[in-house]
């Protein structure tokens, strides 16, 4: 189950490559950084939901669902 610590050790961003990325990498990366998000968010939402508060469980929901949109088109660029 996720906790806040864990859920924050979670989110870290990682470290910048050493030389630039290809297209298709920067896209992938981009891609796997919302996928992250989104996959925190979902963590997030049992421990909101036993706050017993609307707006507490709505946040984790927004992100979750703005993070899946966002990932949604660079995802279909790499499908080609």
């Amino acid at each position: 189950m996720a906790t806040p610590r864990n859920a924050a050790s979670a989110c870290a961003a990682t470290a910048a490559p050493a030389r630039p990325l290809r297209a298709a990498d920067r896209i992938r990366s981009l891609v796997e950084g919302h996928e992250a998000v989104a996959r925190s968010a979902r963590g997030m939402f049992p421990i909101a939901h036993k706050a017993k508060g609307e707006p507490t469980c709505d946040l984790p929901t927004q992100r979750r669902d703005s993070h899946d949109k966002a990932a949604w088109m660079p995802r279909s660029l790499l499908e080609e």
